[in-house]
């Protein structure tokens, strides 16, 4: 056995631990895709690399007729698989992760937004379909149906990709969507963005709804975030969706709301005592100072009969100073 084929193996084996157990997969995107077991999966054309809830796969869409060479020209990594069509140059280039990046969106949302921004750097970099929604990939363990490559068999580690992403080339593409209003994501970058948007949105607005249409309104909000110029399929919406949801009805209520607001009332109440507005006339003239000395004495709690002692000075009939009078405790 030759090393490419050793190669091809041991990374084939890799692959298959990290895949779903029960992925989607399909025949034909015609006939649309249907969910079972991994060992009927691994028999069709495509099939689902990564779990809703832990993304392994880094899968860029390559179009160009000699893109199993791309990686390569652009100064990429060696790719782990690279699954080309038979009948011409496009292929499904794979990078595999040493450790899963939890893509449940109730999650921490850092290492998720870590991914996206790290798959979108190398799709940007190397010219893939920016639409790719990542859900399916060409399957590499279907050899009647592809060409199947391998240039790497151990896994790469998120940080290590990321070294590969040309900053400056991101921030060109994403100033060229904004200027044709385009929301900016690549695959898992759009659940982000969506997910960013819909909870900011969820929290300034979930006490306008009432509780039996909260669930309602959020959904039909995420269907209005979804701008992307490859927009998300309406599944992801919909645990997007409720995802956002469960986290407002059990951290968000009306008692809680009235809680907070009548918390920062005291504080407020409790910050501007010092500047009670009398009505009853006007102390300062009663005790013979000016309203400012009034008020600096009421807030830094000095004593009103400090004035007649200074004029009596009694540290001069003691002998001594002013400070060390007062130093003594007043003797």
């Amino acid at each position: 056995m030759s090393n490419a084929q050793l190669r091809l193996e041991n990374t084939l084996e890799q692959y298959k631990s990290k895949l779903p157990p029960k992925p989607y997969h399909t025949n034909d995107y015609y006939f649309g895709k249907k969910i079972g077991a991994l060992n009927s999966a691994l028999k069709s054309n495509h099939i689902q690399p990564n779990s809703l809830t832990h993304k392994y796969f880094i899968i860029l869409d390559l179009d160009s007729d000699m893109s199993v060479l791309d990686w390569a020209d652009k100064g990429l990594p060696a790719p782990h698989l690279i699954v080309r069509n038979l009948d011409n140059g496009r292929s499904h280039m794979t990078y595999i992760l040493k450790t899963s990046v939890k893509n449940d969106v109730t999650g921490f949302q850092k290492p998720i937004k870590y991914f996206s921004d790290v798959e979108h750097g190398l799709a940007v970099r190397i010219g893939a379909d920016m639409n790719y929604n990542g859900l399916l990939t060409k399957n590499p363990f279907k050899s009647s149906a592809y060409k199947v490559l391998s240039y790497e068999s151990t896994p790469y580690d998120l940080d290590y990709l990321n070294e590969f992403v040309d900053k400056d080339l991101v921030k060109k593409q994403r100033d060229e969507k904004k200027k044709k209003k385009i929301e900016d994501g690549f695959a898992s970058g759009r659940n982000c963005t969506l997910f960013e948007n819909l909870r900011l949105w969820a929290y300034a607005n979930w006490h306008r709804c009432h509780q039996t249409e909260l669930r309602s309104k959020i959904l039909e909000q995420a269907m209005l975030f979804n701008t992307f110029e490859c927009p998300l399929g309406t599944r992801e919406i919909e645990t997007i969706a409720n995802s956002v949801y469960r986290f407002i009805t059990r951290h968000f209520s009306t008692e809680r709301l009235n809680e907070l607001k009548s918390d920062r009332a005291k504080q407020s109440r409790k910050k501007s005592s010092a500047n009670l507005i009398y009505v009853d006339g006007k102390p300062w003239e009663k005790e013979g100072i000016p309203k400012p000395t009034y008020y600096y004495r009421k807030a830094n709690n000095i004593d009103g009969n400090r004035q007649n002692i200074s004029k009596e000075k009694p540290w001069e009939k003691l002998g001594m100073g002013r400070t060390k009078w007062y130093e003594l405790g007043k003797p």
